[in-house]
């Protein structure tokens, strides 16, 4: 039997690859390819890469870096398979069956960070992002309880409504995708940040996404000629996720 490397030991590398074998699974039966399905088949492997790099490093700093990066792609995963539940794409087994798997490796990121370097700050206010949902269904990370991340996933199904009912570009329809996906993602990953900075920055990149896909509205509307009410119902969903946004990020400098 060939000697393992560091990494190899770790019981939470194991079970990223073993994530990874799971969504590679998962992606092989999905009806259709949408960038969520890209982006998690991305993150997934760079957990994997990332924490091989992290435990192969003598920095302090750079070790916790590199966790933290790791710990913010499996968030990703997370949002993605939300993503691609509200697309109709996947069930809500599927979601727990992968969640349960997140769990674990999350827990365990945090952990090994905890123990490189303390935590940095708090979590955020509550009321700065709309508070907390309550209900019966599980939930099994922070930002999934954000008012903020549960609007995000409305605009993700508006998004693709419009996209399948509306006479679109190709290229059209991949940049709504993205756009809709990385306001969803960027919540998620900005949430898991552990310095206050680097959760205003994915929240900055998820009010951008939001902002953009607002002003591609008003394009397509100019240019195509689409009727005004669908574009109203999607500048409603817009502007309430941007202003959760905005009030986070605010109530986070304030702190700062």
């Amino acid at each position: 039997m060939a000697q393992q490397l560091d990494h190899e030991r770790l019981i939470v590398c194991q079970k990223s690859v073993s994530f990874v074998a799971w969504w590679a699974h998962l992606c092989d039966r999905l009806p259709r390819a949408v960038d969520a399905s890209d982006h998690s088949t991305r993150a997934c492997s760079g957990v994997v890469v990332t924490i091989a790099e992290g435990s192969g490093t003598r920095s302090l700093k750079s070790r916790c870096q590199l966790y933290d990066s790791a710990y913010g792609s499996s968030l990703e995963c997370a949002a993605c398979l939300d993503i691609l539940e509200a697309l109709g794409l996947i069930t809500s087994d599927h979601v727990r069956d992968g969640k349960e798997q997140l769990v674990e490796i999350v827990s365990m990121l945090i952990g090994m960070r905890s123990d490189s370097e303390q935590r940095l700050l708090a979590r955020e206010s509550l009321e700065a992002n709309g508070g907390y949902l309550s209900g019966e269904r599980r939930q099994y990370f922070d930002h999934e309880e954000l008012r903020v991340y549960r609007r995000s996933l409305d605009l993700v199904s508006w998004i693709d409504d419009f996209v399948g009912a509306a006479v679109l570009q190709p290229a059209m329809r991949r940049d709504l995708d993205k756009l809709a996906t990385s306001v969803v993602l960027n919540i998620a990953e900005g949430n898991g940040k552990f310095a206050s900075r680097d959760r205003c920055r994915f929240i900055g990149y998820s009010r951008n996404s939001a902002l953009r896909i607002a002003a591609t509205l008003d394009v397509l509307h100019a240019r195509e000629g689409l009727p005004p009410e669908p574009m109203r119902e999607a500048k409603t969903v817009i502007a309430s996720v941007v202003r959760m946004l905005s009030a986070w990020e605010n109530s986070l400098r304030d702190d700062a």
